[in-house]
């Protein structure tokens, strides 16, 4: 019979994957070399990706964060990032 919650596998892909891709930075882009280990390479591969801003980054879910590590190639750096990225937005406020 049908059951009246969805099961895992039948679910879209995860949400937690999914992040705000912006596509361009709202007014000033936030200065993202301030975060340990981005280079103007990195930040730049950032922008590519739709990242311009720390809030964007404080607010990446686990999955998210470890897509967006890939694609940069630093997959062990971006909880780091959040967590700077969190106070620095608390700082910006």
């Amino acid at each position: 019979g049908a059951r009246a919650e969805p099961v895992a596998e039948d679910l879209p892909k995860s949400a937690d994957d999914e992040y705000e891709a912006l596509p361009g930075p709202r007014g000033a882009a936030d200065d993202l070399k301030k975060l340990a280990g981005v280079s103007g390479a990195i930040e730049k591969k950032l922008n590519d990706l739709g990242i311009f801003h720390y809030f964007q980054i404080a607010d990446l879910k686990p999955g998210a964060a470890h897509k967006i590590g890939e694609e940069v190639g630093l997959p062990g750096r971006v909880e780091g990032w959040i967590a700077q990225a969190k106070s620095l937005t608390a700082e910006a406020e």
